[in-house]
Parts: structure tokens; sequence; C-alpha cells
């Protein structure tokens, strides 16, 4: 465009900065910075917004902030993008600070603002704080928008009340969307309610609705104590049904719960594991706990001795299942050579 002698106004400037903060090629927007100084749309509040978001995305939140205080009329986008910004930097007080002076300017604030606030909710400590975010919802009439529900569905749960959540839940039956359904699930997840996420699958599964990777992990996750064999190898038949048998967080869900349902047996674990295109260091360590807790420790020491040989460092966790092994076989000597290593 700039070699054909085109003008940029402050709409190109907003997508290509989009496309940066994608990539997070901070360099690039840096570049793109100087052009928008360079043309005078820097104090624009559309190019201006772009710009905040950009820095915000990449972690640069002092130039985000610099920009911020460049742009003269600031609406909702760009109060928005700075306290992502704070909010990705785990800044609760500037973020809910930031969230005072916007009202105090008289700007809105909307479903993004919310988004990110109740992100940094995730703690009993900040139950509280979340219903009062949750009162500013209702109050400013953004319970219909879906990104703010099923927010604040997730930091219910992670502030301890699952009752909270399901009641949010419950209220939204007509605007649920899929990321709905997940968050409902991961957050008994968290507060293990297996038996309750999985009939809440089941439901999913009536109704025609089809989960992605996220569920599958979630609810693989939260069965593990709650079904038996057969089920399992149900759930696992519609993994494969869905296209998610090489996923490798749903394999290692997978791994977990044939562990579980299998209180003597690795058969079916490592069938799975070694069924596997792409396994992460979890892959390992759950087999190497299995050999391990199942008192089979002869196998998990050569696991282990395999496990040495791949490209990826051996973590704590791994010691740890390694290092009971040689104590219940009584191999002072191979501990103390693993104590080193």
């Amino acid at each position: 465009m700039k070699r054909d002698g085109f003008c940029f106004d402050q709409y190109t400037f907003g997508s290509v900065l989009k496309g940066i903060a994608y990539l997070g090629v901070v360099d690039l927007g840096k570049q793109v910075h100087s052009v928008i100084v360079k043309t005078g749309y820097e104090r624009n509040v559309f190019s201006g917004s772009a710009l905040l978001d950009m820095y915000s995305k990449c972690g640069r939140i002092r130039d985000a902030y610099a920009v911020f205080k460049c742009i003269p009329e600031r609406n909702a986008v760009s109060w928005n993008a700075l306290i992502a910004g704070f909010a990705q930097m785990g800044d609760r007080g500037t973020a809910f600070r930031l969230l005072g002076c916007m009202e105090r300017e008289g700007v809105s604030p909307d479903d993004g603002t919310f988004a990110s606030l109740l992100t940094l909710l995730d703690d009993p400590r900040y139950y509280t704080l979340t219903t009062q975010i949750h009162a500013k919802i209702i109050k400013f009439d953004r319970v219909s928008y879906i990104t703010t529900t099923n927010a604040t569905i997730t930091a219910y749960s992670e502030c301890g009340s699952i009752e909270a959540s399901k009641r949010v839940f419950d209220k939204v039956g007509g605007i649920r969307d899929l990321v709905t359904w997940n968050s409902m699930l991961a957050a008994y997840v968290l507060r293990d309610h297996g038996a309750l996420a999985l009939k809440l699958f089941i439901e999913m599964q009536r109704l025609g609705i089809e989960g992605d990777l996220y569920t599958y992990t979630s609810v693989l996750s939260s069965s593990i104590e709650s079904i038996h064999r057969d089920q399992g190898k149900s759930l696992h038949c519609l993994v494969i049904k869905r296209g998610f048998d090489q996923a490798t967080p749903v394999c290692n869900s997978l791994v977990s719960m044939y562990l579980k349902v299998n209180n003597t047996c690795m058969v079916d674990a490592l069938k799975q594991f070694n069924s596997m295109e792409l396994k992460d260091s979890v892959s390992w360590n759950s087999i190497l706990t299995g050999f391990s807790q199942k008192g089979m420790s002869e196998d998990a020491l050569k696991f282990f001795a395999w496990m040495r040989s791949m490209p990826f460092g051996i973590d704590h966790y791994a010691f740890s299942a390694v290092l009971r092994s040689c104590a219940d076989l009584a191999t002072f000597q191979l501990g103390q050579q693993v104590h080193v290593l």
C-alpha cells in the first residue's frame, strides 16, 4: 500500500496492529507506531486504542500506558485494552483501580472490561469482590453477553462457590455456547464433583451438543473417580469418534483414567500411551507414577531409564516416583545414584 502511494488511516493501522498483536512481534509494532506518530494518528482514539492493545498483548505495559495517556478522548475500547494488559500481568490492584477511574470519567464498563477483571478473581479470598463485579454486570445489563457469563462461572468456581457458578449457568440457558458448558464442566472438575461433571456431559450428549478438546479433557479428568472400566471405554470410543484420539491433553487424561479404573493392571494405560504420536512430560510421568503406585518397581526403574534417553528434562514428579520405587526395592545404592542426577 505504501509503495503504491495509498494513504493510511486509522482503520489501516487498526487492522495491521491487530495482526501484530496476534503474532507478538513488538519490534514491528514499534515501527508502525512511528508511522502513526508521523501521520498524526497517535491521538486518534481508534488507532491509539489499537496501538495500546498491541503493546498490552505483547506484555509492554509501560508502553501501553504511555500511549493511553496520549489519547485525549478515551472510550471503552481504550480502557479495556489497558485493563486487559494489567490483568494479563496479574496486577490485580491496578486493574481494579483503572475500573474506578474509568467509571469516574463517565465511561461505562462493558463485557470486555468485566471478562478481564474476572480472570483475576481466582481464590476464595476474592469471593466478595466477585459478587460485587457480578452485581455490576447485572447493573450494566451485561448478563446476556456470553463472554461475561462464562468468565463469571469460572470466577465463582475458583473462589470456591460451585453453587454460584451453577446459578449463573442455569440462568443463561437460552444463550449458552460451548464455552459456557466447558466452563461449568471445568468448575465441577476444579471442585472435585466428578459425578456432576459426568452428568452434565451426558446432558450435552442428549441435547446434541458436540464437545471439543477442552470438553473431553475435562470430563475424562472429572470421571476418573466416578466411572468403572466399561464407562471409560465408552468415553474412549467417543474421543475416537470425535477425532481427538491424538490430542495430547485428551490422551493424557485417558492414560490417567485407565490407571485409576484398573487398580492392579497397567495394560490399558500402556496401550493408550504407546498409541500416542506426541507425548509430553505429563504422559511419561503418568506411566512412571502408575508403575510406582501399583508396586511394579522394577518396571518403574526400567521405564525411568527409558525416559532419561528422551530429549526432555526429568522433573520432580518423575524423581519422586522413581525414588519411591527404589525404596520399595530397598535399592539404596540406586537411590543414591538417582539423588545425584
